[in-house]
């Protein structure tokens, strides 16, 4: 999903530093932030570890880059929402699919978080990297409570039923990704096809507005 498309408008290092992005994304996901090396990821990119350098200082800047690249959009979607005066229902219904579809370019990122939210000795065993993710964990699950609280002036939910709707939200929007292979086991599909991840979103789509209609 992530692999990098030709564009004539970069330079050949903007490509080798989009390059590097995704296979680090990838090694990442299968080895965590403590079992990957540089060195490793640049022999999988094609270039000398020295040349990796030119990119990127060190192993903490390139795996902030890997969540901010896969992150970020998610962080401006949720504040570009927060910042008008009134946040319409309708919206709020849409932001489960809106995240997938985000998330769905960067797939193995979402590997790392769920490994992350499924268990705390990843975070504290992770080094460095578990740091930047638990921060990144924790400003959007912020972000998605300062939403709901919007909604909750129409309707006094309590925190438990807040919290149990992220919960949910995030799991649908992730289980897709960890569950890929056994997806294709089953319908004997690509995944990642535009095709399935329009159904994924569809179905997002009713799920979320099923679930919100219960408490809005």
């Amino acid at each position: 999903m992530t692999d990098v498309i030709a564009d004539k408008k970069m330079t050949k290092g903007e490509r080798t530093a989009q390059k590097i992005l995704d296979v680090s994304e990838r090694i990442f996901a299968l080895k965590g932030y403590s079992g990957t090396s540089l060195r490793e990821v640049a022999g999988d990119v094609g270039i000398r570890e020295p040349g990796l350098y030119r990119h990127f200082k060190s192993k903490d800047e390139l795996y902030r880059q890997v969540l901010e690249r896969a992150l970020r959009p998610l962080a401006d979607t949720m504040d570009n929402m927060l910042s008008v005066s009134e946040i319409d229902k309708a919206q709020i219904e849409l932001l489960p699919a809106v995240m997938f579809r985000l998330l769905s370019r960067s797939p193995h990122v979402v590997i790392l978080l769920q490994r992350a939210l499924s268990t705390d000795s990843f975070l504290q065993s992770d080094g460095s990297g578990g740091v930047w993710l638990e921060e990144w964990l924790s400003s959007l699950v912020v972000r998605g409570q300062q939403l709901f609280r919007h909604l909750q002036i129409k309707k006094n939910a309590t925190d438990v039923e807040v919290a149990l709707i992220i919960v949910n939200w995030f799991n649908l929007c992730l289980g897709y990704f960890t569950s890929a292979k056994l997806f294709e086991q089953i319908s004997g599909r690509d995944a990642f096809s535009d095709s399935c991840l329009d159904q994924q979103t569809a179905l997002l789509q009713k799920i979320s507005n099923v679930i919100l209609n219960d408490f809005v």
